[in-house]
């Protein structure tokens, strides 16, 4: 990695922080660049704006989970097993790394500017795509019901990055993830009397 490389991820990782404390509005270049410990100037050296560092960081988390997510979505196994191992590959990246987990979840719906939501579309589209063909076989193979597979993929990602901040935020365990995930996906919530999740 050379020294250019290395200053960009330091301006990332500094980013990654201030978005998860501040929210995209209240964060400023000034303390990223303080707390990467590089000049105002070298942060914009390295990116346009605000909205181009925070792009940055989206791209950075969710191609890790994209590629997470892909794998476990393409191994061998029923869909069911395919998609226990595709929350636990979601569970596992976001409490490996809560501060993604709080951006993800809270920024993308918080009103963002128009140019950094198209963004943000661009990079997730590739992440939902990973997620549409095992809908496609799980409704083949009758453990998901008839649904449109793209709103699917959409509620497997939202619900997983609630469920995962919930429990971050609570001391849950990426396990009470996992099974309330693929419970609610393959089963529902409504039909069972299983007082335990109340």
């Amino acid at each position: 990695m050379t020294t250019k490389d290395e200053t960009r991820q330091r301006i990332l990782d500094a980013a990654e922080i201030e978005f998860a404390e501040k929210g995209y509005f209240n964060a400023s270049i000034d303390r990223i660049a303080e707390r990467a410990a590089v000049a105002k100037g070298t942060v914009y050296y390295n990116f346009a704006g605000k909205g181009a560092v925070f792009l940055a960081v989206v791209d950075r988390g969710l191609t890790e989970l994209t590629r997470r997510v892909r794998l476990e979505a393409e191994r061998d196994g029923s869909v069911r097993e395919r998609l226990s191992r595709v929350f636990r590959a979601h569970a596992e990246m976001l409490f490996e790394y809560p501060r993604i987990a709080e951006i993800l979840f809270r920024e993308m719906t918080s009103g963002l500017e128009p140019a950094v939501l198209d963004g943000i579309r661009a990079i997730r589209s590739a992440y939902l795509e990973s997620l549409v063909g095992l809908v496609h076989d799980g409704r083949q193979e009758g453990v998901l019901g008839p649904t449109h597979p793209r709103l699917a993929a959409i509620a497997v990602t939202e619900l997983s990055y609630a469920v995962c901040a919930e429990l971050i935020a609570t001391g849950g365990t990426q396990d009470e993830a996992v099974e309330f995930l693929v419970h609610v996906f393959t089963g529902g919530l409504i039909g069972g009397n299983d007082e335990s999740r109340s």
